[in-house]
């Protein structure tokens, strides 16, 4: 019965670990967007660097990037 919480918890921890999905750095980009046109940029830096995790696509990486660098300057 004890192994059940536990079993639990490392199931939790590995698909944490696993980075964003797709959609989540699709979304990051997105929201990131938002925040710089809104004049937010704390929370669209936060936006742009989610978006850079390895798990994303490259095409989302590559336009993170180019904004992050944009906000960041």
């Amino acid at each position: 019965m004890r192994l059940a919480p536990l079993l639990a918890t490392m199931s939790v921890a590995a698909v944490a670990s696993a980075g964003p999905t797709k959609q989540q750095c699709v979304d990051a980009d997105t929201w990131g967007q938002s925040h710089r046109q809104e004049g937010h940029l704390h929370a669209a830096r936060a936006d742009f660097r989610a978006c850079l995790d390895p798990s994303c696509p490259t095409v989302v990486r590559s336009d993170c990037k180019m904004r992050l660098d944009e906000v960041e300057s």
